[in-house]
């Protein structure tokens, strides 16, 4: 993971731009929670501090760009505290910027769920180019996310729990 970053260069560049095909308000929207997570911590905070900081960020946010973009804020603290402590801080706040933990799928809707997915997806599925969400079939119903791999169209219906997919996703 070290030298990964969503950030695309520095910070003022994050907040300025966002990162390619971003929207500004959905930079905004990241921005914000960044910026706080900095503006929470000293100018030199310790080690505990930045380690309570990420701890409060697990599990709190549903917008998995938002912990991506703070999982490579954490880079910037290398210098000061040692790649084994910020490695070690952004393995404990990964699973949770591409995963729903789990137990905690009901405190989740199905489109906050389509939202971590989509945010995720170029990351989870290299090899497969995303389409489009909530998309139409030609039957008239409807998948939660349609995606290509070469030739192959690929549907993906997201559920919550032990909710089954099969009756959406067996007229495809």
């Amino acid at each position: 993971m070290e030298g990964w970053s969503v950030l695309s260069g520095d910070l003022l560049h994050f907040f300025a731009h966002g990162v390619p095909g971003m929207s500004a308000a959905h930079r905004d929207c990241i921005a914000l929670p960044v910026w706080s997570f900095l503006h929470r911590l000293p100018p030199e905070p310790a080690f505990e501090q930045l380690f309570q900081e990420v701890a409060q960020r697990c599990g709190t946010c549903y917008y998995p760009l938002e912990l991506k973009a703070i999982l490579s804020l954490l880079d910037f603290f290398r210098g000061r505290f040692g790649d084994f402590s910020i490695l070690s801080l952004q393995k404990m706040l990964l699973p949770y910027a591409y995963f729903l933990p789990m137990g905690t799928y009901r405190r989740y809707s199905e489109r906050q769920l389509q939202v971590r997915m989509t945010d995720s997806f170029s990351d989870l599925f290299p090899t497969y180019r995303l389409l489009g969400q909530e998309y139409l079939l030609p039957d008239g119903g409807r998948v939660d996310l349609l995606a290509m791999e070469g030739d192959r169209a690929v549907l993906f219906e997201l559920k919550l729990g032990n909710a089954d997919p099969t009756p959406q996703s067996g007229r495809c």
